[in-house]
């Protein structure tokens, strides 16, 4: 694919980073298991601020409830 245009993506201070990656994930998985919101915060970390990653992630994260899955995905 050839592309003509080329576009900046702007990466999310930390803070936004993780309330966006915490919409994403939601408010059951984050409260299924006192460790996952710390797991969140690194995984959220990782990401470095680009939104498309934060989502992905987030989403696929949404689904996963116990910390065993949270700790072999980050």
């Amino acid at each position: 694919m050839e592309a003509d245009v080329e576009m900046v993506v702007q990466c999310l201070p930390p803070h936004d980073a993780l309330e966006l990656f915490k919409k994403k994930v939601g408010e059951i998985t984050l409260g299924s298991h006192p460790n996952i919101p710390e797991l969140a915060r690194i995984v959220a970390r990782k990401c470095h601020g680009l939104p498309l990653a934060l989502s992905v992630i987030g989403e696929t994260m949404a689904s996963k409830r116990t910390i065993q899955e949270w700790e072999h995905g980050h």
